[in-house]
């Protein structure tokens, strides 16, 4: 398909010719002016000369972590200029400090991946506010690095650019036509992957971005990366069938999903899903698939999911889209399709009196007030499935209310409103009704059994019945089982199975919060204890079941923190949480997406502190939070994968990668994982960090210093263990045999700086209650490309 040129290419004067910038082959070399270059940009977009800048920079004679500070304390962002694409040898390789205020100024203007893709003129001076010139050189940024709390730039690698250099560079992409495209017009999905484009071009002629043409684009067409127009002296680096960022629209859901997994690194997809060991798994491809959800509720008095009168349902959506997770677990009550099945959405309001959320409702999703309840929740699965999103149907209550109350009625086989013969209709008929829906891929069978007459022969009989009349009634979806004292405990299992896996359709399902396993001891005990105490308990009672002879995939269906950070015990749980989940590459689900509840416990527009959206669910609540999730919601391994099992150095109370730098052969905390974190060898416990693919290793240097990677893989300051209870911490011994830990350096302007320093209670002393958190770092292992 071709992508017409933009309105700002036509009008160009297309025969002019771009007068080069200057560059230089050394840093003494006087300078002169490039020919005039013969290039045609007949059709193509060309830089604009509007946005030209010089960039201001003076010599720097020494690197280190304290003149990179000393640097940036004065205002300066420590800087390198590299000859060669690789950055490593050959070439001038000149040292130089740029303004800080210059480069933010520009990447606020420009945005990071147009900053990242435009030559500038680089001006060396004796210092700011000379007028000599030492030497100017046309050059492309190839690296920036920002400070994950302030967006401040830290570091800058820029590369040199002369006319006969061929450079890799992201080319940003630029979408028009959305307004009238005749897909999106007819209700369709637009499907973002990519929002640049690796090409290898001359420096002559990176363009400042690709126009990408929506406006024909119809329903199950895509654009990929050999339909963009570019100049012909482009070469693409990627292939030429791979789907170009919001380049499809689909109604389809197997189509969007097909694209949504490439951002989770699953390449290829079928449904439906199954059961490999531990893993779960595409059916015919085999390849491993993350469930990375958040619970929206709408099992609750209005039988509708939450939050339809503050935002329309294809916005809220879109949302939970564009924070990553791949799917979301809809609760259900068994009521909802057992007895007010054929109740509208406005009867339920109206009976509840709910006045100011029909209002909501009218406003934003007018359509679902002549629906049933069981149709509005049908609409809802629908959208999921549209915007490319899997779909967990969880079983929550029977009788619609909140959950869930010790002895509320609603706890276990049984209980006044909890008949088991009620249950098993019930999650017959929303098997059935949503067999269909290929976005649906797995049903919990209950959410959080308890109360007073909960026993291990009771739901041995109902949970058996319950699994497999849904596995009759629908064989392609997952069937989730959790056990007893609200869903936290299957320890019973390990004496008497369930003796059956539903044709590897069967999963477990847990739940973790702070307050689940002794919850004082987040405060009163050292942390190093109460997380290695509190996860020992996880795995005894229900992370069993991923091990031994036949092990079975566990779901960790609900676990979440009060997103105001107000909660002590909840701050230190959720590193413990994220720690646990990554090394052992659990599916999970977090609570809630739910901003407000329409009614809650006789309240109405009750705000929810745990909810991933802010109580008018126009934004996030915490994206910093979010952002820490980044790990868990991608996959680590494959089980039919023969690759080298390796790790990626992560930060949970941060969320920051562990990245090396080139520049000064140091490590450093990137907050972003994208797009490729960098991965690491660690055969056991004592063993060295070496960088993958090199012979490089991690080495302490001192006391409050950063370590540094090295060629050294068997001193012992180069080799590495995990010490305290908790397994956290991350430790070499130094010359004079004292281990060091590794940590983020908070104390810092840079707040990606890695230091090694005396260990925090690694010795586990009951009276030792500082806070490690800062050097708890995870290996999370990874064996996929």
């Amino acid at each position: 398909m071709l992508i017409h040129r933009s309105p700002l290419a036509k009008t160009l004067n297309l025969r002019l010719r771009l007068r080069l910038r200057f560059f230089s082959q050394s840093a003494a070399a006087v300078i002169q002016e490039d020919p005039l270059a013969p290039l045609s940009y007949d059709g193509f977009v060309r830089p604009d000369p509007k946005y030209a800048e010089t960039i201001l920079a003076i010599p720097r004679t020494s690197s280190g972590t304290k003149i990179s500070k000393l640097e940036r304390k004065v205002g300066r962002v420590p800087s390198i200029v590299f000859e060669q694409e690789d950055g490593q040898h050959g070439g001038n390789k000149l040292l130089i400090s740029v303004q800080t205020n210059q480069i933010r100024k520009l990447v606020n203007h420009l945005g990071r991946s147009f900053f990242l893709s435009r030559l500038f003129d680089l001006e060396v001076r004796p210092e700011f506010g000379s007028g000599d010139v030492i030497e100017k050189v046309r050059v492309l940024p190839r690296l920036l690095h920002l400070h994950a709390g302030t967006d401040a730039p830290l570091n800058v690698t820029f590369l040199r650019a002369p006319s006969h250099a061929l450079l890799k560079v992201n080319v940003p992409l630029v979408f028009r036509g959305e307004d009238v495209s005749p897909g999106l017009r007819k209700g369709s999905y637009l499907n973002t992957i990519k929002r640049t484009v690796k090409f290898i071009c001359p420096a002559d002629i990176i363009p400042p971005y690709i126009d990408v043409d929506l406006s024909e684009l119809d329903v199950g067409q895509k654009i990929v990366m050999g339909d963009l127009k570019v100049h012909p002296a482009l070469k693409l680096v990627q292939s030429k069938g791979e789907p170009v960022s919001a380049a499809m629209v689909v109604k389809s859901f197997q189509a969007i999903f097909l694209l949504s997994l490439l951002t989770f690194g699953v390449l290829s997809y079928s449904f439906p899903l199954l059961t490999r060991g531990k893993w779960i798994v595409a059916s015919s491809s085999g390849r491993p698939v993350k469930l990375a959800c958040t619970c929206w509720a709408s099992h609750l008095q209005s039988m509708l999911a939450e939050g339809l009168d503050k935002q329309p349902l294809r916005n809220i959506v879109g949302k939970v889209v564009q924070q990553h997770f791949s799917c979301v677990r809809l609760t259900w009550a068994t009521y909802m399709f057992t007895r007010f099945n054929q109740s509208t959405v406005t009867q339920t309001l109206d009976s509840l009196n709910l006045t100011q959320t029909k209002e909501g409702i009218t406003r934003n999703n007018p359509a679902l007030l002549k629906l049933t309840v069981v149709q509005a929740y049908e609409e809802v699965v629908d959208e999921l499935g549209r915007q490319g999103l899997m779909v967990v149907l969880d079983n929550h209550v029977s009788n619609p209310k909140w959950c869930c109350g010790y002895n509320d009625g609603n706890g276990f086989f049984g209980d006044t409103d909890f008949s088991p013969q009620e249950w098993e209709r019930g999650l017959v008929l929303v098997a059935q009704r949503f067999k269909s829906k290929n976005q649906v891929v797995a049903m919990s069978l209950r959410n959080e059994l308890r109360g007073p007459r909960q026993n291990q022969p009771d739901w041995y009989k109902y949970i058996s019945q319950g699994a497999k009349m849904v596995h009759q009634a629908n064989p392609n979806v997952l069937v989730l089982v959790s056990g007893l004292s609200y869903g936290t405990d299957l320890s019973f299992l390990k004496n008497h199975s369930l003796g059956f896996n539903l044709d590897n359709k069967l999963v477990y399902e847990s739940h973790w919060y702070s307050w689940t396993i002794n919850p004082r001891s987040w405060e009163r005990q050292p942390l190093n204890k109460a997380c290695a105490q509190t996860t020992q308990t996880v795995i005894d009672h229900s992370g069993f079941v991923t091990g031994g002879d036949n092990p079975v995939p566990l779901f960790l269906g609900e676990f979440g923190i009060d997103q105001r950070s107000t909660n002590n015990a909840d701050n230190r749980f959720i590193n413990c949480f994220i720690a646990c989940a990554a090394q052992n590459d659990f599916s999970w689900s977090l609570w809630a997406l739910q901003g407000s509840y329409y009614l809650r416990e006789g309240k109405l527009e009750l705000e929810e502190v745990f909810g991933v959206l802010n109580a008018d669910w126009d934004t996030i609540r915490n994206s910093k939070f979010i952002k820490r999730l980044q790990v868990l919601q991608r996959f680590g391994q494959d089980p039919s994968s023969n690759l080298l099992t390796t790790y990626i150095m992560f930060h949970p109370d941060s969320g920051s990668c562990v990245r090396f730098s080139p520049q000064n052969y140091g490590i450093y905390a990137d907050s972003s994982c994208d797009p490729t974190p960098i991965r690491w060898i660690h055969h056991q416990d004592g063993a060295p960090l070496r960088l993958m693919n090199t012979n490089l290793c991690l080495k302490v240097v001192d006391d409050g210093l950063a370590p540094k990677v090295s060629t050294d893989c068997s001193s012992q300051q180069s080799l590495w263990y995990s010490v305290s209870e908790s397994k956290l911490q991350l430790a070499a011994k130094d010359a004079n045999g004292q281990y060091l830990c590794l940590e983020l350096d908070k104390t810092s302007s840079n707040s990606a700086q890695i230091l090694t320093k005396n260990c925090i209670c690694i010795n586990d002393d009951s009276g030792c209650l500082d806070d490690p958190q800062s050097q708890w770092f995870t290996l999370a292992p990874k064996n996929i490309p």
